[in-house]
């Protein structure tokens, strides 16, 4: 996060926490609205009663049982950012790109609740993050598919990115995705090394073997003429034969004369 950003979110930090807490939506059981009204934002955790009466009620009633108006599509996550009390205990729908998919696994303080899912939603041009608790099992849901969901906004949570700074990220609890898009499979860094390696490899053989072939015909080209010789022996010539055949008769002519 910039500097930039940072200052913004101690701004928005202190604002949120000096606000009066907004009352839930109406419709939750007394204890859910109870716990919710006690929920703190920016908090390094989410092992809070706001979020365990979230998730106890949606495993016990349907989305589509809330008497509100309906869910709220949040295209610019910042307003769950600068005014989290306004949204919490709403039901919102947001559409991101999985960034990563946790494991499913059970609160150690309330196993009763059985396994949950965390999926981590990144946004093009979203200034923080959002995270996803499914009550339903999500493991298939892999890297890098946009998903959208719907649930419960609880809090702005803060979690260590990769580069050591605090984040924000937007909680919200939901029974699952509501649609998957999966992205195309891309190769890896690792694979992508494999294959050029193989490339190269293949291309230096090839320069290689044209070498020895270029070799072994500049060598042929360059024989000797004086170390020649016929691969087998030359035809007998008869011509001198008979030309001694021919004096001898002409001189027996003579003779007899």
């Amino acid at each position: 996060m910039s500097p930039s950003g940072f200052i913004v979110l101690l701004a928005v930090m202190a604002e949120s926490l000096a606000a009066p807490a907004a009352a839930p939506p109406a419709g939750f059981p007394p204890a859910v609205s109870e716990a919710l009204a006690r929920t703190q934002d920016f908090a390094f955790n989410f092992d809070q009663p706001g979020f365990y009466a979230l998730v106890e009620h949606v495993r016990a009633a349907p989305l589509s049982a809330d008497p509100g108006p309906g869910p709220l599509r949040i295209d610019d996550w910042s307003v769950l950012l600068e005014r989290p009390a306004d949204h919490r205990g709403r039901l919102v729908t947001v559409t991101g790109v999985v960034g990563r998919n946790k494991d499913p696994f059970a609160l150690a303080s309330r196993p009763d609740l059985g396994l949950l899912t965390q999926v981590e939603l990144r946004g093009e041009g979203q200034p923080i993050a959002c995270t996803l608790i499914f009550t339903q099992d999500a493991a298939s849901v892999p890297v890098g598919a946009t998903i959208e969901a719907t649930g419960y906004f609880l809090m702005i949570r803060q979690y260590y990115g990769d580069s050591g700074q605090a984040r924000p990220a937007a909680l919200i609890v939901s029974p699952g995705p509501t649609l998957i898009e999966r992205a195309a499979a891309r190769p890896t860094s690792k694979q992508s090394e494999q294959t050029l390696a193989w490339f190269f490899g293949a291309l230096l053989v090839g320069l290689l073997l044209a070498v020895v072939v270029l070799r072994r015909g500049t060598r042929a080209a360059r024989v000797e003429v004086g170390a020649l010789h016929a691969s087998r022996p030359a035809p007998l010539s008869v011509a001198d034969d008979l030309a001694r055949w021919a004096a001898e008769q002409e001189r027996g002519r003579n003779g007899g004369a």
